[in-house]
């Protein structure tokens, strides 16, 4: 057997969702995703600056990883 070394990581697994996002596209579509895009991007530079990366994105969830 070839002698391999395992490397464990800790890490956080971050959901994000927007409550009422259907509620709120229902009332004004193009100010609901205007604000989604807002807010995701503000919440990927947080992600980002914590060494964390945004691996999915479904409608108005994200999920992301950070080190611990």
């Amino acid at each position: 057997m070839n002698d391999t070394t395992l490397v464990r990581r800790l890490t956080t697994i971050l959901a994000i969702d927007v409550v009422a996002f259907s509620t709120m596209s229902a009332r004004d579509e193009e100010h609901a995703l205007a604000l989604l895009g807002a807010r995701m991007d503000a919440a990927g530079t947080l992600i980002r600056q914590h060494r964390g990366r945004v691996f999915g994105i479904l409608e108005s969830m994200a999920m992301a990883m950070m080190p611990l």
